[in-house]
This record gives structure tokens, C-alpha cells and sequence, in this order.
């Protein structure tokens, strides 16, 4: 399963707190659950957990009925550790499942990290007929790993439920995007202009909109999202009047009625390659004289795999700010950002993606490496984590996660507070492959066309002015 360890026979990591772990828990070994959880509430979080790894409803279905007969007191911080030592024939009977089917789920759930075999090497489990009851049991089906990665459990739980306000909030910038181009087409005066743009736009709708628009993946939604706003570019340069040039004498006006018309789709073709302005709504921005390129570059589509990087261990931050981070060599571009908005990423573009405050280390230095040290010591971000995100994603998107993390410092409804935090939640999706930065650079794009998402805080403008 991705994002688990697999089985070991070593104890649990406390340094590894934030990922779910998979173990065999030592004989002293105890992990209570936080004060104030209770066993009930624990079973329902793991439960709603397990959905989240992937695990099947008989899988939970057979860890709730092994959890229920655990004792209480165990899971909330009692002398003895939480094991159901039930024999494995009575409970795959009480379940309607074989022996053997009973075993393969055992494994999935030591797998996914909410069980552990504690038994002995030929699977007694503590108890024998006529002995008493009340006497400790020291082997069984353990569940400690559950106490032990409810922790872990709480933060998944919650990293979805902030996946899932983002997906409906980009899903509610699609719908809008879309609506706005409509209206876009509607309002063409030209006839072939507005048959060109009905055409583009149906093609758009019958390739990129999902078809359940409501339950779509987030991926999905990006796609068409992505496409939607190519479109709107691409109609919005063929409504750009062309530009005149002046004749070399003055003289009379030319008469207008005998100039020959100009065939809409060469129009729009010399718009396009003429057409240098930002997008509308994007504010304006004197050129700047850092070098985007190279960043720009390392982000091509063509390139499917990152640029190469030196492989040495240094204890520091390097000169340049970071181009010296070992990269996963196996990363793929197109699994972290749309290839259609990597085309949109142009140096003036990125510049206007980032803040205020990080526009004036870019602005000042040469290169945006050059500007990363500053940027992380403004955020108070740890280098440690910059380099874990250089070595999951890559120098060059790990730098455009900064600027998204440090831009989205200004959201309107979710800001980010902990800029730190942001970076590793995306490294470690990115190691879990479920990082996508194209919602987030379409969701700041989108809330700037709608005059939403600011570029510094409002007080520290009005101090500025």
C-alpha cells in the first residue's frame, strides 16, 4: 500500500510519528490513546482511516470485531496491552469467512498498519479450555499499532478533509470559468469568430468535463479546469484589437471601406503570435531582470524526467540557494503539474504568482536559487525541509511549491499559518504520489481573476502607502 511501511520485527518510531507505521509492538511496549479518547471514538476514526489506505469493508468489518473484544481499559492507558486472544476458527465462523480467507485479512490489516500478530511461533494465543479467565494474557492479535498510529490516523483524516474543501472549491472555479467563457462566446459580434470559439469551446467541454462532475477526482477537475482557461485566453486574443503602426509620412486617413477583410482564423493566428500580454485580471509587473529561465526550463513538458542533480550530502545551505538538492530520479513532471499549465509558467507569469514579499528577493537577485535562502528565512521554514522537498519533487517544483505556500499566505478563507508545515504536507504527498500543484497554482489564478487573493496582507499595504 503506498505511504506504509511494511512488517518488521522492530518497535515503533517515534520520530516517525506523522507516518502511519507498521510493527511488532515489544513486550513492554504501551501507546494510550490522548486523554480524553474514547475506545469508541478511537475504533470510529481508525475505521474511517482504513477507507482512506484502501482497506475493503469486510477488512474493517473483521478489525472492529477483533478491536470489540479487547478490553477497554487497555486503550486508555490500563497495565496491560489491548490483545484479543480469541481463537481464529471461532471468530472467522462468527464473521461467515474460512480460516483461510481469516488469515489473508489478518495480513492486510498488519499491512495497513492496525494490527500486529503477537502470538506464539505455532499460533497459541494465551488461553486454553478450563483455564480461567480472569488470568493475563500475554499473546494474541495485538492492537497496538492502532493506539499507536491514531495520531497519524487524526492528521489523514484531516489532510482529506482539506483535499476535499479544495477539490469543491476548484470544482466551483471550474463551473465559474466555464460560465464566463459562455458569456465570452455569446458576446462575439464577428460570426466566424463566434463559430471558431463554439467549436473550440464544445471540443473543450467533450474532452476535459468529467462526466459526474460533482463526484469527479480532483485531477479530473484540473484537466478541465486547465483547458478551460487555455481556451479563455485564446479568446480573449482573438477579441484584442490588432496593433497599428504609424506610416513613416503622415497623411490623409485611409479610406477603411476598400481594405480588403481579413479572414478571422489568420486574424487570431497573428494575434497569437504577437500577443504579449498577461492574462486579464493579472496585475501588471515593470519585466524583471532575475533569471526565470532556468526554472522555466527544468519545468518544460518535453522533459519527463528532472534535471540532473549532485548527489553529495552537505550539512548547509549551498551558495545558490538549493540547486545542489538531490532529486528523486524517478520523479515524473506530468505527476505533480498539468503540462498545459506548465506552458502558462513563463518567468512574468511566475513573478506574478509570487508575493510581495517574495517578489522583492526575486526582484533583487539574479537568479530565483540566489532568492531561495531568503525566502526560507522570511517564512522561518527549516532548511531540513526544503531539502526532503528537493529530494522528493525536484529544486525547480519544490521552489514553485514555496512560492505557492508563501503566496497562499494571503488565501481568503484557508491561509496558510504554518509555511513550514505547508512544505512537508506537500513532500510527503509528493513521496505518496497524491501531490498535485496544478489545483493549487488554477486555484490562485482563479481567485485573482475574481480580485480575491491578495499579494500581502492588507495592513502591511496600507503601512507601505
Amino acid at each position: 500500500m503506498t505511504g506504509l511501511t511494511p512488517p518488521a520485527p522492530v518497535g515503533y518510531d517515534p520520530a516517525r510519528a506523522h507516518n502511519i507505521q507498521s510493527f511488532i509492538p515489544g513486550p513492554e511496549e504501551h501507546f494510550p490513546l490522548p486523554e480524553g479518547v474514547t475506545k469508541a471514538s478511537a475504533m470510529a476514526t481508525i475505521t474511517a482511516c482504513l477507507r482512506l489506505l484502501g482497506a475493503t469493508e469486510r477488512e474493517i468489518a473483521v478489525w472492529r470485531h477483533i478491536a470489540d473484544t479487547t478490553e477497554r481499559a487497555a486503550w486508555t492507558g490500563g497495565p496491560l496491552p489491548p490483545l484479543n486472544w480469541r481463537r481464529q476458527c471461532d471468530m472467522a465462523r462468527e464473521m461467515g469467512l474460512c480460516e483461510r480467507q481469516w488469515r489473508n485479512i489478518e495480513r492486510a490489516l498488519v499491512r495497513h498498519g492496525v494490527l500486529a500478530r503477537a502470538t506464539a511461533d505455532n499460533g497459541y494465543r494465551g488461553h486454553r479450555a478450563g483455564s480461567s479467565y480472569a488470568r493475563p494474557r500475554r499473546a494474541g492479535l495485538s492492537l497496538a499499532p492502532a493506539l499507536a498510529n491514531y495520531g497519524a490516523c487524526v492528521a489523514r483524516l484531516a489532510e482529506a478533509q482539506v483535499l476535499e474543501a479544495q477539490r469543491q472549491e476548484h470544482l466551483l472555479h471550474a463551473r465559474v470559468a466555464r460560465q464566463r467563457i459562455a458569456a465570452l462566446v455569446a458576446g462575439l459580434a464577428a460570426r466566424e469568430v463566434r463559430h471558431w470559439a463554439s467549436g473550440a469551446f464544445a471540443t473543450v467541454e467533450a474532452e476535459h468535463r468529467p462526466k459526474a462532475p460533482r463526484t469527479a477526482a480532483a485531477a479530473e477537475i484540473s484537466a478541465w479546469h486547465a483547458a478551460l482557461l487555455d481556451l479563455e485566453d485564446r479568446i480573449r486574443e482573438a477579441m484584442a484589437p490588432l496593433p497599428v503602426s504609424r506610416p513613416a509620412d503622415p497623411g490623409p486617413s485611409p479610406d477603411l471601406s476598400e481594405k480588403p477583410v481579413e479572414e478571422p482564423s489568420r486574424r487570431i493566428e497573428k494575434q497569437q503570435e504577437i500577443s504579449g500580454a498577461p492574462e486579464i485580471g493579472f496585475r501588471r509587473h515593470i519585466q524583471p531582470e532575475y533569471n526565470l529561465n532556468s526554472l522555466c526550463n527544468a519545468l518544460d513538458p518535453s522533459e519527463r524526467t528532472p534535471a540532473s542533480a549532485d548527489d553529495r550530502d552537505f550539512s548547509g545551505p549551498p551558495p545558490d540557494g538549493g540547486g545542489r538538492c538531490k532529486e528523486k530520479k524517478n520523479a515524473g513532471r506530468n505527476d505533480i503539474i498539468n503540462p498545459r499549465i506548465l506552458e502558462k509558467l513563463t518567468p512574468e507569469r511566475i513573478r506574478a504568482l509570487a508575493s510581495d514579499d517574495a517578489g522583492l528577493y526575486l526582484d533583487a537577485l539574479q537568479d530565483w536559487n540566489e532568492a531561495v535562502p531568503m525566502i526560507l528565512r522570511e517564512l522561518g521554514i527549516n532548511i531540513s525541509a526544503w531539502f526532503d522537498a528537493c529530494d522528493a519533487m525536484g529544486s525547480p517544483l519544490a521552489f514553485l511549491a514555496l512560492i505557492i505556500i508563501d503566496r497562499n499566505r494571503f488565501h481568503p478563507q484557508a491561509p496558510v499559518r504554518s509555511p513550514g508545515g505547508a512544505l512537508r504536507a506537500f513532500t510527503d504527498r509528493a513521496e505518496r504520489g497524491d501531490l498535485n500543484l496544478t489545483r493549487a497554482v488554477l486555484g490562485i489564478w482563479e481567485r485573482e481573476r475574481q480580485g480575491q487573493q491578495p499579494k500581502a496582507h492588507p495592513a502591511h499595504k496600507k503601512h507601505l502607502m
